[in-house]
C-alpha cells in the first residue's frame, strides 16, 4: 500500500512555466488538488484528510529530458492548512500557506499567505470565500492583497445545469466564468467548461479573456491518485504543458494504519463491517458530542451497504465479527445484505464466536462461512427469562402494588410477584414460539441443503467445538484469520478492505443538497416517553409533539418519518404525541412509521394515528394497555424504628403516601383512572387503524406481538425496515426526496431532576464514598430510576429492554 502511495507521490511529468496563477483555474469550480489555488477557500470543502503531489512544467519545444531549468512545484494539504512549494527556472523558491476553515457542509473561508527567498515573510496576503448552497450554484470570491493598492477583488460564478433534472449525474457537466474589480472597473477573466465522468475523469476547456487564448486540461484518478496533463494556452505559442501527479485520502485519518489500510477507490475493493466498531443505534444529535465515542450509526451501516450494492467499485462485502443487536435490527441489516448479495455480488463472514441472532440473520447466509478453529457456534433456541423482587423488597418491608389494566400488562410484574404469572407465561410462550419459527425460517432459506432441518440443528446446540459446526454444514470453513485474508487476496487480488466509515466519508461531487428536493423528516423516537423535554436519541418527551407541529406548518417539509424504538411511557407526552401525529395526517401529509427492535403500549400509541406503518417480522410492538406503579414502605420504616405521623386537611391530603398504610380508597380512584387511559387508548388505536373498538380491545388488555403477527391481526401494514418505508416515501412523493434525520429532546442526559430519582439518587450517593457498586446491583438500581421516571402511563418492559445496557 505504501508503495503506491510513494510511486504516486513522485510521479513527475513535463511542462512549462506557470504565472503566480494558474491560468484557466476558476475560484468556484476547484476539483482537482491544482485548482485550489484561484480561491484560498477552496480546500476547505475537500472531503480529503490528506493530499499532496508534484508538478513540472516547461515550454515546447524543449529539452524535456532535463528538470534544471523546468518549473517544479509540491503541495502537501492537511486539514485547515495547506503549503505549496515552487522552484523557478531562475532558482527562486517561492512558498505560499494557505489556512482555511468550513463552516458546515457549503461554505468555507481561508486566507493565503505568499513569500519567495527573495522576498520578506508575508509579502502578499489573500483571502477567499467559497459558498455552495445547494447541487447547482457555488460561488467564490477572492480579495487579493487587500492592503495594497493595487488590491483586485475577484468573483467566480460555476453552474451545473444538469443537475436541474439529472441530480445523480449532475456533476458531469460544469459551466464557470471569473471576472476581476482592479482600478474602478470589472473585467472578464475566463470562462470554461468542464466535462466528467463520476470521480474518474475530467476533461476542462476554457477561454482567457487576458491572452487571449485557449486552454485545456485532461485528469483522471485511479484509487488514490490522480495524473493530470494541461496545456494552459493553445493559441498563444510558445505552447506550455504541464503533467502532474497527486494523492488525495478520505476518511478519518485516525483509521489510517488500521485493519481497513488506507482506502482506495477503485474496482474490486471489499466493504468490510467489523463487529469491533462502536455502531450508535441511533444518528447523532448535530448539537452535541455525546456520541462522539461512535463510529458510526446503525442507519449509516445500513445505508453503506445498500450504497455498496450499487457501487461499481466494490466487488464484496466482508463481515468480521457481525454486529450484534436485537432481532427487528438483525432482520433490517440482512434484508440489506440480501439486496447486496442479489446485486450478484459475494458475501464473506470470518468470526471468532457466533451467537445465535448474528448466526441466523447475518452469517448463515453468506457465500462463505468461517470460524475461527478455536472459535464456536453458539446457536442456541429462544427462551425467556425475568427477575421476581417481590420477596426481596418484602424482606426489607416495601410493598409494591400494581394498578394495570390487565393481567397481560406485565412491565411491574418483576415488582408485585414471586414469579410468572399463568397470563404472562402463556404470552411468553407465544412470543418464544414465533421468535423461534423465525429463526428456523431464516436458516433453512440461507442453508437450503441442510441434511437436518432448523428446527432439530437448534435444538442440538450449542456447537462449542467448530468441527461440529462444521459437520452440520452450519459453517464452510474453519481457518485462521490469516489463511481467511489470504483467501480472500485469492478470490480478489490487489482488493482493498474499506471500513463503513470511510467507505460513507468517500468524497461526493455534488456540490449540496439538490434544489428541486423535497424535504421529508426522519424524527428518531428512541428511550423512554417521559413527562419531560427529553433527551435526543435517548428519551421522548414534550418536544417530540411541538417538533411534529413545526414540521406539520412547515410548508418546505413534504413527509415525515417515525422511527419508533420505544416500550413506551408516560401517558401525557404520548397522548400529546399521537395527537399532533393525528393532525398532521389530517392536514394532508403523510406520516409513516418505521418501527425498529420495540414499538410497544406508549410507542405503539404515538405510531397509531400514522398514515401507514412499518415492523420487522421480530419487532416487539402492541402492548395496548395501561400500568401504574404505587409502594408502600411502612414496613420498611417500622424495621428501621422510624415512626410517620401526619396532619392531614381531608381524606385526600395524603392520596397515595408510600408511608402511610394503603388505602383502599386511594387504589379504587386509581384504577377508575387507568380505565379511562385504556379507554383512550383504545380509542386512538381504533380511529388510527380503522378497527373496531371491540376489536382493539381484543388485541390489546397489554397483550404484546410480534411484528409479523401485528400484521395479520391490522396493527401494521407492512414488513420492512426503514430504507423500505424511505422508498414507499419515494413512491408516494417521487424521487427528488432529501431525507432530513431529526432528534427532539436536549442534547444531554444530564438533568437535575436525575438526582432525585430514586435509583440514580442511591447510586450517586453511593459513589460518594469512592467505591463501585457491584454491577448488577447498579443496574438495578437504575432500572428502578427508569421506572420511577416513567411514572404511570402506557408502558411494556420486556426483560431484554428493562436490562438493557
Amino acid at each position: 500500500m505504501f508503495k503506491r502511495i510513494t510511486a504516486l507521490i513522485l510521479t513527475i511529468g513535463l511542462a512549462a512555466a506557470l504565472a503566480a496563477q494558474d491560468a484557466g483555474t476558476s475560484r468556484a469550480d476547484a476539483r482537482a488538488l491544482w485548482e485550489n489555488s484561484a480561491n484560498p477557500a477552496s480546500w476547505g470543502l475537500s472531503d480529503a484528510w490528506y493530499a499532496s503531489g508534484v508538478r513540472i512544467s516547461w515550454q515546447l519545444p524543449a529539452d524535456m529530458a532535463s528538470l534544471d531549468a523546468q518549473d517544479i512545484e509540491v503541495i502537501l494539504a492537511i486539514p485547515l492548512l495547506n503549503y505549496h512549494l515552487r522552484r523557478l527556472p531562475d532558482g527562486t523558491m517561492t512558498h505560499d500557506v494557505t489556512s482555511v476553515v468550513a463552516v458546515g457542509d457549503s461554505l468555507s473561508i481561508g486566507y493565503r499567505t505568499y513569500f519567495s527567498s527573495s522576498e520578506e515573510l508575508f509579502s502578499r496576503i489573500d483571502y477567499g470565500l467559497l459558498w455552495r448552497p445547494n447541487s447547482l450554484l457555488s460561488l467564490g470570491f477572492t480579495v487579493s492583497d487587500p492592503f495594497a493598492d493595487d488590491a483586485v477583488l475577484g468573483l467566480g460564478l460555476a453552474l451545473r445545469p444538469l443537475a436541474a433534472f439529472w441530480p445523480a449525474g449532475g456533476h458531469n457537466l460544469t459551466v464557470s466564468s471569473d471576472a476581476v474589480y482592479s482600478g474602478g472597473a470589472f473585467s472578464m477573466e475566463s470562462i470554461g467548461v468542464r466535462l466528467g465522468w463520476d470521480d474518474r475523469l475530467s476533461l476542462r476547456s476554457w477561454y482567457s479573456f487576458p491572452g487571449n487564448s485557449f486552454g485545456l486540461s485532461l485528469a483522471v484518478t485511479a484509487g488514490l491518485g490522480t495524473f493530470a496533463v494541461d496545456m494552459p494556452e493553445l493559441s498563444a505559442p510558445p505552447l506550455a504543458l504541464r503533467v502532474s501527479s497527486s494523492v488525495q485520502l478520505v476518511g478519518s485519518p485516525a483509521d489510517a494504519g488500521a485493519t481497513t489500510g488506507f482506502p482506495l477507490v477503485g474496482v474490486g475493493n471489499c466493504l468490510l463491517v467489523d463487529g469491533r466498531d462502536i455502531i450508535a443505534l441511533t444518528p447523532s444529535p448535530s448539537s452535541s458530542f455525546f456520541r462522539a465515542g461512535s463510529d458510526y450509526s446503525f442507519d449509516d451501516l445500513v445505508r453503506s451497504i445498500y450504497r455498496a450494492a450499487e457501487d461499481r467499485a466494490i466487488a464484496a462485502l466482508v463481515l468480521v465479527d457481525p454486529p450484534a443487536f436485537d432481532t427487528a435490527r438483525l432482520q433490517e441489516l440482512a434484508t440489506a445484505i440480501a439486496a447486496f448479495q442479489a446485486a450478484d455480488k459475494p458475501v464473506y463472514v470470518y468470526a471468532d464466536n457466533l451467537e445465535t441472532g448474528q448466526y441466523s440473520y447475518l452469517a448463515a447466509a453468506a457465500d462463505y462461512l468461517v470460524l475461527d478453529p478455536n472459535g464456536s457456534l453458539g446457536l442456541t433456541d429462544a427462551a425467556w427469562g425475568n427477575f421476581y423482587f417481590r420477596q426481596l423488597l418484602e424482606n426489607i418491608g416495601i410493598n409494591f402494588y400494581s394498578l394495570k389494566s390487565h393481567d397481560t400488562k406485565t412491565a411491574g410484574n418483576p415488582f408485585t410477584e414471586y414469579g410468572v404469572t399463568a397470563a404472562e407465561q402463556a404470552m411468553q410462550q407465544r412470543l418464544l414460539s414465533g421468535r423461534s419459527q423465525q429463526y428456523y425460517l431464516a436458516l433453512d432459506n440461507a442453508r437450503p441443503d441442510l441434511a437436518d432441518g432448523a428446527a432439530a440443528l437448534f435444538a442440538r446446540g450449542p456447537y462449542l467445538i467448530p468441527g461440529r459446526a462444521l459437520d452440520a454444514g452450519l459453517v464452510d470453513g474453519l481457518l485462521y484469520r490469516e489463511e481467511f485474508d489470504d483467501w480472500l487476496e485469492e478470490r480478489h487480488p490487489g482488493h482493498s478492505l474499506q471500513g463503513v466509515a470511510d467507505y460513507l466519508d468517500q468524497p461526493d461531487l455534488a456540490w449540496g443538497v439538490d434544489p428541486f428536493a423535497r424535504t421529508v423528516a426522519v424524527v428518531h423516537l428512541s428511550g423512554n416517553i417521559v413527562d419531560q423535554p427529553g433527551v435526543a436519541g435517548a428519551s421522548i418527551g414534550f418536544q417530540a409533539a411541538e417538533l411534529l407541529a413545526s414540521l406539520r406548518e412547515d410548508a418546505t417539509v413534504a413527509g415525515i418519518i417515525l422511527r419508533v424504538d420505544s416500550g413506551g411511557g408516560a401517558v401525557m407526552a404520548s397522548d400529546r404525541i399521537a395527537r399532533e401525529v393525528r393532525l398532521t395526517v389530517a392536514a394532508g401529509k403523510p406520516v409513516y412509521v418505521s418501527m425498529a427492535d420495540y414499538a410497544a403500549s406508549g410507542g405503539y400509541y404515538i405510531a397509531a394515528p400514522a398514515t401507514r406503518i412499518w415492523a420487522e417480522p421480530g419487532t416487539l410492538t402492541g402492548s395496548i394497555g395501561v400500568l401504574g406503579l404505587s409502594y408502600s414502605a411502612t414496613g420498611l420504616l417500622e424495621k428501621l424504628g422510624v415512626n410517620f405521623d401526619s396532619i392531614e386537611q381531608s381524606g385526600s391530603s395524603n392520596f397515595g403516601n408510600p408511608f402511610l398504610p394503603v388505602d383502599e380508597g386511594d387504589l379504587a380512584v386509581t384504577a377508575e383512572w387507568i380505565e379511562h387511559v385504556y379507554g383512550r387508548f383504545v380509542a386512538v388505536v381504533a380511529e388510527g387503524r380503522g378497527l373496531d373498538p371491540a376489536r382493539v380491545d381484543e388485541l390489546g388488555r397489554g397483550q404484546v406481538w410480534l411484528g409479523s403477527e401485528a400484521l395479520e391481526n391490522g396493527l401494521v401494514d407492512e414488513l420492512g425496515g426503514l430504507e423500505a418505508v424511505r422508498q414507499a416515501m419515494r413512491d408516494e412523493l417521487g424521487d427528488r426526496l432529501s431525507f432530513v434525520d431529526l432528534l427532539p429532546g436536549s442534547p444531554t442526559d444530564f438533568s437535575l431532576l436525575n438526582l432525585f430519582m430514586v435509583g440514580n439518587r442511591l447510586d450517586a450517593i453511593w459513589s460518594l464514598t469512592g467505591l463501585s457498586l457491584p454491577a448488577d446491583l447498579s443496574r438495578g438500581l437504575r432500572v428502578l430510576g427508569d421506572l420511577e421516571e416513567l411514572g404511570t402511563g402506557c408502558l411494556y418492559l420486556a426483560p431484554e429492554y428493562l436490562w438493557r445496557d
